[in-house]
Parts: structure tokens; sequence; C-alpha cells
């Protein structure tokens, strides 16, 4: 069991645009790809199970495990790249 959020773009972007991102940001961590749907198992050494799935609307995400630290991550390349989100548990 975990926590599930979506993450909305304020601008909408592409899906291969969103994809590349996810590609970039996944290089040096563990992780798993599956066509439009990432799963981060690790990050400095603190395991986890972060899934990142590609939506009309930005992301969905489902995560468990020690995860704080690829989420604090996350969320600062996310506004890097496409500036304003908002975040909504599901």
């Amino acid at each position: 069991m975990g926590l599930a959020q979506k993450i909305r773009l304020e601008d909408k972007v592409s899906c291969d645009r969103a994809s590349l991102f996810l590609d970039n940001l996944c290089t040096g961590l563990k992780f798993k790809k599956h066509d439009k749907n990432w799963i981060i198992l690790s990050m400095h050494g603190e395991h986890m199970s972060f899934e990142i799935v590609v939506t009309n609307e930005g992301f969905y995400t489902h995560r468990s495990g020690d995860y704080f630290l690829f989420l604090g991550f996350f969320i600062e390349q996310l506004t890097g790249e496409f500036g304003c989100i908002s975040i909504e548990d599901v």
C-alpha cells in the first residue's frame, strides 16, 4: 500500500516531452521502464517503489518505501522544467 497523487502541469506538454523528461531524470537511478510507466527502485541507497505514469495532464504517481529524498528531487526537477504544478491526492 502506498500514496497516490496526480501531478498537473500548468502548461500542457506533449507526452513525448514528458517522457524525455523522465528518461533524463532517471539517468543514474535504479529503475524500470515500460511504455509510459517508470518505476524508480532506489536513489542514494534509499529503496522504494515510486511509479510515475505520463498522463494527458502531467503525471500520476504511486509510491511506497523510503521515497522522501526522491520525492523532493522529483518536485524540484518538475518545477524547474515545467514551472507551476498542482498536486492532488487520489
